[in-house]
């Protein structure tokens, strides 16, 4: 029988392996978009549109003006090392977009959203304007009948 020193055995020092790589949530370069989220949830859109797609017209115009503001002031949270602002405003916008039925910038505020709580600038910052207006520009062309 082993003799009872009253510690633990003291175990043998052994190399550990490597941590894993962190995981890339976006390896490729910005845009073009994943083809395989769509741009629009145009069920969303209608329901919210409630039959009167010319009532939404201006909430979806107000939504890319209050929608640029938010980005530039995600850009100054971002660059003044405030990460819970930023993570404030893109939760927002997160929600907001997802409302719209504008489901491609709801997936990429959700994605730079969880860069940010992890303490990370999302290199996938730069991609948030041009999909806010390609968005915009969708939602309001399906709303007047157009194809989207």
């Amino acid at each position: 029988m082993a003799e009872s020193r009253g510690y633990l055995p003291v175990l043998r020092e052994r190399a550990l392996p490597d941590p894993p790589p962190p995981l890339a949530l976006s390896p490729r370069p910005p845009g073009p978009y994943d083809a395989r989220v769509a741009l629009l949830d145009p069920v969303q859109l209608d329901a919210m549109a409630s039959g009167r797609p010319e009532l939404l017209l201006p909430i979806v115009s107000d939504f890319e003006t209050h929608g640029r503001e938010q980005l530039s002031n995600l850009h100054a949270a971002l660059t003044q090392g405030r990460l819970e602002d930023g993570r404030s405003i893109l939760h927002q916008l997160k929600g907001a977009s997802g409302t719209m039925g504008m489901i491609r910038l709801e997936e990429l505020c959700r994605e730079c959203e969880e860069q940010v709580t992890a303490g990370r600038v999302p290199p996938r910052f730069a991609e948030l304007g041009p999909l806010l207006l390609q968005s915009v520009a969708g939602a309001s062309a399906h709303l007047q009948g157009e194809a989207s």
